[in-house]
């Protein structure tokens, strides 16, 4: 069967809507229970749903509250305990995919600042051995071509030149 569009529209919003109400409902939960570092995790998850969900219906400042919400409740599960390596995975995640809207709206400052956010959060935890060690030369090399991008983007050719060349390299 067809799932994208063909008169399925009104289906989708009301699988949104409900998807949406269950999140929350998720959410409500979650943040009744001792805030663990586990479930502040588990938390973040939840808001990254939430935003994800709500990009895909194309409300994006309620999208970016949502992965903002996600970012902040992963780095404080990270701060308090740095074995949560999917706390620290994420806050880079939703802070990039809040960067792509920013991109996507054409506000290069706001892209840009999250995503220098999130290569100084890689390079300051590098050396942590409980995080994905084999990804984190490539994430660190990926958000230096972000970030040198973004700056080329607001005319600072050519330290955004050298970001992107040392990403590549």
């Amino acid at each position: 069967e067809n799932y994208n569009g063909g008169g399925r529209k009104e289906e989708s919003v009301e699988a949104s809507k409900k998807a949406l109400e269950l999140l929350e409902r998720a959410v409500e939960l979650q943040q009744a229970k001792e805030q663990t570092p586990d479930v502040q995790t588990q938390l973040a998850g939840y808001f990254m749903q939430k935003g994800y969900i709500l990009k895909k219906s194309g409300k994006e400042d309620e999208a970016i509250l949502a992965y903002s919400q996600s970012a902040e409740t992963a780095d404080q599960a990270y701060a308090r305990n740095n074995t949560q390596k999917y706390g620290f995975n994420h806050s880079n995640r939703n802070q990039r995919i809040a960067a792509e809207i920013y991109v996507k709206r054409g506000d290069w400052q706001k892209a840009l600042e999250l995503y220098q956010h999130c290569l100084n959060n890689l390079l300051q935890n590098k050396e942590n051995k409980n995080l994905f060690q084999k990804h984190l030369p490539g994430s660190i090399a990926l958000y230096t071509m972000f970030v040198g991008y973004a700056q080329d983007k607001l005319g600072k050719k050519q330290e955004g030149r050298e970001n992107v060349e040392k990403g590549l390299n």
